[in-house]
């Protein structure tokens, strides 16, 4: 399941055009072991002086135990020797864990919810798709999705923006809800272009979407 950390530097002088991170050189253990995890990155548009870290699962099938401590060596650019930080970790409960696996299609384009799972602090979405795109998605394109529960409250992407590691498949990490929905809807979508192909915000000032309504997918309900 994804996993996040957060890391904010101060006091550097230090500039960059993405991160002050060189993820090359993050290294994570549990307890003096190394954890084998893909990361992503993401910046904090609130504080540019942070950068939000995902970690998933990678090739290499490890168990953790339930408690164990978290060390974290991040390298910084310009900086030799890493930071340290270190952290007791417990596994959180589960909240929700279902396997739907609702297909929803729309022309050649189709696509498998093969898993959610939800905690007091995180939720993921596991799927698989195949065929094209619908014509709005631009080239090379890729589908986004929001969640959404049953009173319309949207729930967006955290580290939802890289293309997916492996073809067919993705695996995308929420903030969860502060209590467990009623009902959980799936809502593929794009960021909607201007005549020059450029992104541009609606009257809120927020990233327009366009919804595919033909392909939103109601995943749990009680």
């Amino acid at each position: 399941m994804l996993q996040r950390m957060g890391i904010r530097q101060e006091g550097s002088t230090v500039k960059t055009d993405k991160t002050f991170l060189d993820l090359d050189k993050l290294n994570i253990s549990a307890n003096g072991k190394k954890m084998y995890y893909n990361t992503s990155v993401s910046s904090m548009p609130s504080d540019p002086n942070a950068v939000l870290i995902g970690l998933t699962k990678g090739a290499i099938k490890q168990q953790l135990p339930d408690s164990f401590e978290l060390t974290v060596k991040a390298y910084v650019i310009g900086v030799k020797e890493p930071f340290i930080f270190t952290a007791p970790v417990t596994k959180i409960a589960g909240l929700l864990s279902i396997t739907p696996g609702t297909t929803k299609k729309s022309g050649t384009f189709s696509y498998t919810v093969t898993s959610f799972k939800m905690t007091p602090l995180t939720m993921q979405l596991q799927l698989s798709y195949k065929g094209d795109f619908p014509a709005p998605v631009q080239k090379p394109g890729r589908l986004l999705y929001d969640l959404a529960d049953e009173k319309g409250n949207v729930f967006l992407g955290v580290n939802n923006g890289g293309f997916p590691a492996k073809p067919g498949k993705e695996e995308l990490g929420y903030r969860s809800f502060v209590t467990v929905p009623q009902s959980i809807t799936v809502k593929p979508y794009v960021y909607k272009l201007n005549a020059k192909g450029q992104l541009f915000r609606d009257n809120t000032g927020k990233l327009a979407k366009h919804y595919f309504k033909d392909l939103e997918m109601r995943i749990y309900q009680r």
